[in-house]
């Protein structure tokens, strides 16, 4: 459901980026740098996943969820990517 591109939506306001990373360079570094060291804590945890718990804008998850819908969200937004790049005045 997640992955899906068929419903649009917009994330909540305080979820929006707001520029802080600045120029593009250091934007992907910083992106790199933490899917690098996300999936290492995935492949190396031992900790308890399921009984940690938080709340996110579809309410209370555990993090083993989490982890899931971030991987989701990241396709997600990987589509979105390829959705915008065929459109015919891509770049404007």
């Amino acid at each position: 459901m997640i992955e899906s591109r068929e419903q649009k939506a917009k994330a909540p306001e305080q979820l929006k980026p707001g520029g802080q990373l600045g120029d593009y360079k250091k934007t992907i570094g910083t992106y790199s740098q933490q899917t690098t060291d996300l999936e290492k804590y995935i492949k190396t945890t031992k900790d308890d996943l399921r009984n940690h718990f938080a709340k996110t804008p579809v309410g209370t998850v555990d993090a083993y969820q989490l982890l899931v819908f971030l991987t989701a969200h990241s396709k997600r937004h990987t589509a979105q990517i390829i959705e915008l790049k065929a459109m015919p005045n891509f770049p404007k």
